[in-house]
């Protein structure tokens, strides 16, 4: 594959989650953060699995997990499910302090530095200095597209920023820890995707059933409603992590975390052709765009002398090693 084609998918990847806010703050307001995340990851299993046997690769599944069951228990349950579980909980009204939007979205944005430090610290892999000045300045533009007038508070909000920060740790590991997964000689990025969403659905399922307000309450659902939902799933789960796991496959993670700044680019977009959201494209946001853009493309480039990564420990994973 292309290194164009790989940066291709990893924006679009970045711009499908960049749907996913408003229409899930309109579902959050019948059904609970569970049963959302249980919805989708359904539908996304649903269509990766249709996909899968279409194609004749479904019976890679099951030796492509018994080949690494430890690591994808771990990023399946701690690092996948979990995440979307602190996320979303922090901005439910159930939990003590509802974080703000600005909030959650700038400390959401912090994600690539962990990755960074997880690669520096525990796979001994030195982000070059083009990554880490690319990630500045994306944050820089990520925080000034989000810029309120109220600004930063963390007064009243600091328990489910802090549930916030936790969720980024973990989003961090999920893709640092794939990356030995995923650019194994062999591996398909769609068996691996198929593999966590059936993982992270057995432990959200008892969750989204038995709390209440959970999937009870999809009765009320109307075909808009449904809608929302499928394309949550389908598009903004199945498409957009064998999109990131591809990118994984083919560049260092460090370089691949740094496309969620894309993000925001997009949802700055979304608010200029969409007037019917009531949000205005500020001179803060427009430049923010730019940044974004500007960080992105600067953390793909390439050192003069590839290779600064010092020797670094492997993850055993299915009796072999993998880096």
């Amino acid at each position: 594959m292309s290194r164009v084609a790989t940066y291709l998918k990893l924006a679009l990847a970045a711009n499908l989650w960049g749907t996913t806010f408003a229409l899930s703050k309109i579902l959050l307001a019948t059904i609970n953060v569970f049963a959302l995340i249980t919805l989708r990851m359904l539908f996304a299993l649903a269509a990766l699995l249709v996909y899968l046997a279409a194609t004749r690769k479904i019976g890679r599944v099951v030796p492509m997990f018994k080949a690494n069951a430890r690591w994808m228990l771990v990023i399946g349950v701690a690092f996948f499910a979990l995440s979307y579980i602190m996320q979303y909980s922090a901005l439910s009204p159930w939990i003590p302090g509802e974080s703000s939007t600005f909030n959650q979205a700038v400390l959401l944005n912090l994600q690539a530095f962990f990755v960074v430090a997880i690669n520096r610290f525990y796979f001994k892999k030195r982000a070059s200095r083009y990554v880490i000045l690319g990630a500045m300045v994306a944050f820089t533009g990520a925080v000034l597209i989000n810029f309120k007038p109220d600004g930063f508070s963390l007064a009243e909000t600091i328990w489910s920023d802090l549930m916030t920060i936790g969720c980024v740790v973990l989003w961090g590991c999920f893709t640092a820890f794939s990356k030995p997964i995923t650019e194994k000689e062999g591996s398909d990025p769609i068996v691996f995707n198929t593999i966590i969403i059936i993982i992270a659905s057995i432990v959200l399922l008892p969750f989204g059933a038995l709390v209440p307000g959970g999937l009870a309450n999809v009765h009320s659902f109307g075909i808009g409603e449904w809608l929302a939902v499928a394309w949550l799933g389908a598009a903004c789960v199945g498409v957009t992590y064998v999109l990131w796991f591809s990118g994984l496959k083919e560049i260092d993670s460090s370089r691949v975390v740094v496309f969620v700044y894309m993000e925001p680019i997009f949802a700055g977009i979304l608010t200029f052709l969409i007037p019917s959201l009531g949000e205005q494209l500020s001179w803060f946001s427009a430049i923010g765009m730019v940044l974004c853009f500007l960080g992105v493309t600067l953390a793909q480039r390439e050192p003069r002398r590839k290779g600064i990564e010092a020797a670094r420990p492997t993850i055993a994973i299915g009796g072999g090693a993998a880096a």
